[in-house]
Parts: structure tokens; C-alpha cells; sequence
């Protein structure tokens, strides 16, 4: 099938969308209704570096936007600061990918790493301000093992965006 040059950007962006909104659906209700982890991982980083790393500027800045106001919706939190968080780290990935630093997995790992890490340290300021609990159990008991399991299912995120790309590139 031959797709003409308008009906690819559309396609491309239908595909992305359809995959971003399905990891949500994955991470914020299939793995907290099946109650095998307590913590809830947050895959939006690794979508959004991966984005950065194969379309650029354009479809990781975009997609971090309404995405995160979608993702901080549903959890309920801050709706300011973390797609603020979100477009700024799908700026920086992209800058970083395109200016000096090589394109491969080990720099996609260590920027996802790195969003997973501020991400984590964001969502430490809500429930240590509110006086809920002190912040050396939100560390151990929430931060730690959600840091952990979402490091883990973001390298799975790499190879569904790597074919993803080859596939609608075509």
C-alpha cells in the first residue's frame, strides 16, 4: 500500500497517538487492576525520549504536552508542573540527541534514566508539603519501587517506538 506524502504525517501521528494513549491505559489501569505492584510506573518519560530520539522536536514536545495533561489528570495531581516537566525534558532530549551527543540506546537509557529520576524527585514535593508523611517513607515506600519498575518497563518502550518508526517511515 503507497500512502502519499499528506497522508503519512496524519498516519504517523494516529499511530503514536494510539500507542502513547495504550502504555497509559497499561501503566495507569491494566497493571494497577491486576494488583501484582502497589506502585503505579511512569512510562511517559521513556515514550517521550523515545520520541525525541526517532521524529525530533516536533512529535516529543507535542506528544509530552497532551499527554502528561492526560496523565495528571487521571492521577490527579499537579496539572501544572509536571507537563511543564514533560515538554522541557522532550526539548532538552531533543537538543541533546541533535547538537553533540550520538544518537544510540545507551544515550536514549541515560536521558530516560535521567527524566525517570526528576520525575520522581517532582513527585516527592506534593505529599511531604501537604504534611502527609515524612519524606524518608515516601522515598522508600512509594519513590524507590516505583522508580525501579518504571525503569524496568521503559526498555521495552525503545523497541515498540524503534519499530514503530521503520514501519511508518516506509
Amino acid at each position: 500500500m503507497r500512502l502519499s506524502l499528506r497522508e503519512k504525517p496524519v498516519l504517523k501521528s494516529v499511530v503514536y497517538t494510539l500507542v502513547c494513549l495504550g502504555i497509559l491505559l497499561f501503566s495507569y489501569s491494566f497493571l494497577p487492576a491486576i494488583r501484582i505492584f502497589a506502585n503505579t510506573p511512569t512510562l511517559l518519560v521513556a515514550v517521550v525520549s523515545s520520541l525525541a530520539f526517532f521524529e525530533g522536536a516536533k512529535y516529543a514536545s507535542f506528544f509530552a504536552l497532551i499527554f502528561s495533561v492526560i496523565e495528571t489528570v487521571v492521577i490527579g495531581t499537579n496539572t501544572l508542573i509536571f507537563p511543564l516537566f514533560y515538554t522541557v525534558f522532550a526539548i532538552v532530549c531533543t537538543w541533546l540527541f541533535e547538537s553533540f551527543f550520538v544518537r544510540n540506546y545507551f544515550a536514549w537509557l541515560c536521558y530516560t534514566l535521567g527524566g525517570l529520576l526528576i520525575h520522581a524527585i517532582l513527585s516527592l514535593f506534593a505529599p511531604v508539603s501537604n504534611w502527609e508523611i515524612g519524606a524518608g517513607a515516601i522515598v522508600l515506600e512509594n519513590t524507590l519501587p516505583s522508580f525501579a519498575m518504571s525503569a524496568v518497563l521503559s526498555l521495552l518502550i525503545y523497541p515498540i517506538f524503534k519499530s514503530l518508526k521503520v514501519k511508518t517511515d516506509k
